[in-house]
């Protein structure tokens, strides 16, 4: 009988979701492999995003179009926020200056800042508002 490929998860997934380790096999260490592994983990699937986002929505996904523009803003303001929260700062603080730069940073502004039109612009804002209202209380 033909056997149908299966998508494999444990690449997605830490160790320890798995369960208890078989007996006889040793723990996997915790170290600076294991985070190497994370970082390259998180590389491949924003690639992958990005190689994704361009065969969905064509030259507008492309480098230099509004929907790529969009995402190069969420995906570099998140990664913001994680740089502001390990300083112990609040991650909107890291989000709010990484968008400040995109916007006035010549090379930037010109090609990802000003790609995204002010109608669409305008109802992200409004939503990252009601958002953040929301999660204020």
């Amino acid at each position: 009988a033909a056997q149908t490929p299966t998508l494999s998860v444990s690449l997605l997934l830490p160790r320890s979701s798995f369960g208890p380790q078989p007996p006889g096999r040793p723990p996997m260490a915790e170290g600076a492999g294991s985070a190497a592994r994370g970082h390259v983990r998180t590389l491949a699937i924003l690639v992958l995003s990005f190689a994704c986002l361009f065969l969905v929505a064509g030259d507008d996904g492309a480098p230099g179009g509004p929907v790529f523009a969009l995402l190069f803003i969420y995906v570099t303001s998140y990664a913001g926020g994680l740089v502001a929260g390990r300083l112990s700062l609040p991650p909107l603080l890291g989000m709010l200056c990484v968008g400040l730069l995109i916007r006035n940073l010549p090379g930037l502004g010109e090609n990802v800042g000003s790609r995204v039109d002010a109608k669409t612009s305008s109802a992200v804002r409004s939503v990252a508002l009601a958002l953040i209202l929301t999660r204020a209380g």
